[in-house]
């Protein structure tokens, strides 16, 4: 599914997500150790992950799954990542997307924190 070429995964982009997602921790970490050229994956395939993290984050949810992916990603393929520049330019836009969306989700929680106070302070 990671191998499709965009225009044919449009409609379903969600599903390697959900496939990841039912998969426990064990099985995560053996799904992202398998994408590694040293593991039979291919640079491509890396690639494709992090573009499917990237799409995670434009769509506003699952930020924590998102950030959780990202981190063991980078954690097993670092190295193979400093080597690949079509991975590092991805990486990069991955982490940019990472800091825009915990900036926003921030901005949201100090918001409602702000909100609750002001509530709790109204009705005392």
């Amino acid at each position: 599914m990671l191998e499709e070429p965009p225009a044919s995964r449009h409609h379903r982009d969600e599903e390697p997500v959900m496939l990841v997602k039912d998969l426990g921790p064990s099985a995560v970490e053996a799904e992202l150790r398998s994408l590694s050229p040293d593991m039979s994956g291919d640079v491509r395939v890396m690639q494709s992950f992090l573009k499917m993290i990237i799409s995670i984050l434009q769509s506003k949810r699952d930020f924590d799954l998102a950030q959780a992916y990202s981190a063991l990603f980078l954690k097993l393929h670092l190295q193979l990542i400093a080597e690949q520049p079509e991975l590092m330019e991805e990486a990069l836009r991955v982490s940019r997307l990472l800091k825009e969306t915990w900036i926003s989700l921030q901005t949201l929680l100090n918001q409602n924190i702000c909100l609750l106070s002001y509530i709790k302070s109204a009705l005392l």
